[in-house]
């Protein structure tokens, strides 16, 4: 690996390191937050392998990169990416989940893509990138069953899996008009850390509903063509040009998880 795979780069957001390999472009800050994988025998199509910027690290001055900045960091992945390959595509498996932890320390997973769905209507990379699901089946029923999140018709009575979520939810729930309304009500009432109990034991069925009872896509490609490239300057180098072979290992902790059964048993 030369000394011109391995550099800095600023734009409006902040300072990013960047590493390229035969195989990969890695960008990020103290961590590499965004991998993709890449073939120079077929620069048209591209993996993106993670975009992980929960654990933080992803900025060389430590700013949080989270909500528009993961977008950001994201583009500018791509941006860099296209300096090197042709690349016009992006495929990626969504399958990305954050530990929802409870006082007593025990944890459950909630998927984004599930997560995204409830709370905005779409999948975060549908949202965020206008990716599209890679089955063309898939596409045309994630397409039929988007405009349910805002149909009053389908919203019926509903469990939510947990005694005392069913009497402390349901009223804000018969008040709400569509899913959306009912997803907003509950996205202003809690943070995130108590959000995430409070939809733990049902999100994954309310998603069902609202795409009559269809697994939501878990592989998508987005088209970056149509994106915006970012702006950066690369930064002079301090010297050295030795980097650290990184491997990704999300922050251990010492949680015990729960099971359906046991989310329906507890206090949330």
């Amino acid at each position: 690996m030369s000394l011109d795979d391995i550099y800095s780069v600023i734009t409006s957001v902040g300072k990013f390191r960047v590493e390229k390999t035969k195989e990969h472009l890695k960008v990020g800050g103290k961590r590499f937050c965004v991998e993709i994988k890449f073939d120079d025998k077929k620069p048209d199509t591209a993996e993106l392998q993670w975009l992980i910027t929960k654990d933080g690290g992803c900025e060389l001055d430590d700013k949080p990169i989270k909500d528009s900045k993961t977008v950001h960091l994201l583009y500018l992945s791509f941006t860099i990416l296209k300096k090197y390959i042709p690349v016009k595509t992006i495929k990626l498996l969504d399958n990305s989940f954050f530990d929802c932890i409870f006082d007593d320390k025990t944890k459950t997973k909630i998927f984004m893509n599930y997560y995204n769905y409830l709370f905005h209507g779409g999948t975060w990379y549908d949202i965020k990138t206008n990716a599209i699901p890679i089955d063309p089946t898939q596409k045309l029923l994630y397409d039929e069953t988007k405009p349910l999140y805002n149909d009053p018709s389908i919203k019926q009575q509903f469990d939510f899996r947990n005694p005392l979520l069913q009497t402390e939810l349901t009223p804000l729930y018969e008040k709400s008009n569509t899913w959306k309304d009912f997803a907003d009500t509950l996205h202003n009432k809690y943070d995130k850390t108590v959000l995430c109990r409070k939809i733990a034991p049902w999100y994954k069925f309310a998603v069902a509903i609202l795409t009559k009872n269809r697994m939501l896509p878990e592989f998508w490609i987005i088209d970056i063509t149509k994106i915006s490239p970012i702006l950066y300057d690369r930064l002079k180098s301090s010297g050295g040009g030795k980097t650290r072979k990184q491997i990704y290992k999300p922050l251990n902790q010492d949680y015990t998880i729960l099971s359906p059964s046991e989310l329906y048993s507890k206090k949330l």
